[in-house]
């Protein structure tokens, strides 16, 4: 069953996100989709497996509409923090200044921990 739902989502993904962008007027740069942050995004393990994956079918709208919580520092790389929901469960979209300084979506995660040392 995971296998067939990834595949479904991944097949989606490849035709409707990536190579799309979103801007957000809190960054100088869009945030890109790339097939690298799509398999992160599928691959990331959590208890909400099935939920995380089917959000990918309305992953470009969300993030538009998502709360910006801020950005973090850390071993350096730039992080940009979204707070949304999926399914009802608090979630962080999370996107990543890149080396060629492209902002590209990384991934998500339903830990608070992503909020510490969070500037705004």
């Amino acid at each position: 069953m995971y296998t067939t739902m990834r595949k479904s989502c991944m097949s989606f993904a490849l035709k409707e996100v990536k190579g799309k962008m979103v801007e957000r007027k809190e960054l100088d740069k869009p945030i890109l989709f790339s097939r690298n942050s799509i398999n992160e995004y599928l691959n990331q393990p959590t208890d909400y497996y099935i939920e995380k994956n089917e959000f990918i079918r309305v992953l470009i709208n969300r993030l538009k509409s998502a709360e910006y919580m801020g950005y973090t520092f850390s071993e350096g790389r730039t992080s940009y923090i979204f707070k949304t929901k999926i399914k009802g469960k608090i979630c962080y979209l999370i996107a990543n200044k890149s080396d060629d300084m492209n902002i590209y979506f990384h991934s998500v995660t339903f830990s608070n921990k992503v909020l510490n040392d969070i500037n705004k």
